[in-house]
């Protein structure tokens, strides 16, 4: 699976999490992690502050980067 269509399915059931993002992202950062996806190259290529806090953990992000408030209501 391409990191193009793991980051779709990301967002296609993010508004089916009920809140839990943080927790989800995590586990989808890991199982990228697992599964030997380049988590810089997923950095590189998100801008989901969720995503990206899941990252925190295993990489040193450049913390010049825009953040982008991922607020549920966006989802509602």
């Amino acid at each position: 699976m391409s990191l193009d269509l793991s980051l779709e399915i990301w967002e296609a059931l993010r508004p089916h999490i009920a809140g839990g993002f943080q927790a989800a992202a995590d586990d989808f950062v890991s199982i990228l992690s697992e599964n030997a996806y380049s988590l810089e190259e997923l950095s590189e290529n998100t801008t989901d502050s969720y995503i990206r806090s899941s990252l925190k953990d295993y990489i040193e992000l450049d913390d010049d980067e825009p953040e982008i408030d991922d607020d549920m209501d966006e989802y509602s």
